[in-house]
């Protein structure tokens, strides 16, 4: 499908009234509304270079963008003059809730059950404008996750709040821990984004280092991140895990030791493993980014520290404002069949892949 952009007269004079474009017929439509259509992608490339600085730029650009939309159109931003137009349609392809609205929810889910250590003020202080944060935690599992098993205990109730999150309203899901448990499975039974913070945070740390290391808790976790960057086609790019030896539960007992610790672990990977780029090996280290970046800069190490859940509630709202979720080739929803013993788990409808 290809993609035509008209502006509205009333909100840009200037423009031809003779234009054929279809007007808004709504009430919301009728504002300053930048449209994704189809056929005429001329008359947008003249509106860009008249309007705006550098508009040649999008004169060049823009034809060659493969712009793929729902029906009816998406509403975008307009670059002079911020939102323009907000709303929710359905991708009737897909079944899909299209999310075009003042503000984005993502929600957190803590695969784990000891309350309290996810303190929602933290997450609520990585909100800013357009994009809030919720938090919801299992309802039975493992106290923290430091192993296979504990990982393999903490799925079933996972998927029930990646479940009860889309039934919501919930536009994306963030799973609470650098195991990613239960990804791809959560990403089967749900339409909306759903992120684990450890293949996200490493694909953006290959981004802007060569190679990466992951700064970890405990020694035993180091074939977990291997095969997660396996998995994710980043095992070329995945210098080291190294780890401060400390158990999740443990990390804020004694906070300054757990910082010296870090800067202690990454500037031997970036000195001895080649390490380009750092990430957090827990999302339990959550707010520590800063003073691991101070304590190398310190010792005249310039490299980018990745803070997990931080950046994936960033990539998540980004998905959401972009259209954009989990394929469901890849990822399709199970088959309708008996389930037994998993009372909080009630699998939607399924939705046939294109």
């Amino acid at each position: 499908m290809s993609g035509q952009i008209s502006i509205s007269d009333q909100a840009y004079p200037q423009r031809r009234s003779s234009q054929t474009t279809p007007q808004p017929k709504t009430v919301g439509e009728k504002s300053s509304a930048l449209w994704v259509a189809s056929r005429n992608r001329q008359d947008s490339n003249s509106f860009f270079r008249s309007t705006y600085p550098f508009g040649w730029v999008f004169h060049i650009l823009l034809p060659r963008l493969p712009i793929r939309i729902s029906s009816p159109p998406i509403h975008l931003w307009c670059f002079r003059r911020g939102r323009v137009c907000c709303t929710v349609t359905q991708d009737t392809m897909q079944g899909r809730k299209v999310v075009k609205a003042d503000t984005v929810e993502v929600r957190v889910v803590s695969p784990i059950v000891t309350r309290g250590f996810r303190k929602l003020s933290d997450l609520k202080a990585l909100e800013y404008t357009g994009v809030t944060v919720s938090h919801a935690e299992i309802r039975t599992g493992p106290g923290s996750i430091e192993s296979e098993f504990e990982a393999a205990v903490s799925v079933p109730g996972t998927v029930a709040e990646v479940i009860r999150a889309q039934s919501e309203g919930v536009d994306a899901v963030i799973i609470d821990c650098m195991g990613d448990p239960g990804l791809r499975a959560a990403r089967e039974v749900a339409t909306i984004p759903v992120l684990g913070p450890c293949e996200t945070g490493m694909h953006i740390a290959a981004m802007l280092g060569h190679r990466f290391s992951v700064l970890t808790v405990m020694r035993r976790l180091r074939p977990a991140f291997e095969n997660t960057a396996a998995i994710a086609g980043l095992s070329t790019k995945l210098a080291s895990v190294r780890s401060v030896d400390i158990p999740v539960l443990e990390l804020e007992l004694d906070l300054e030791r757990t910082k010296a610790l870090l800067v202690q672990e990454g500037v031997r990977a970036v000195e001895e493993d080649g390490a380009e780029a750092l990430i957090f090996g827990c999302t339990g280290l959550m707010g520590c980014a800063a003073s691991l970046r101070e304590g190398l800069l310190a010792r005249g190490i310039d490299v980018p520290v990745v803070d997990p859940i931080p950046t994936a509630v960033s990539i998540a709202a980004a998905l959401v404002r972009s259209n954009l979720s989990q394929s469901k080739y890849t990822f399709p929803m199970p088959p309708q069949k008996e389930l037994l013993g998993y009372d909080d788990i009630r699998l939607p409808r399924a939705i046939a892949a294109e």
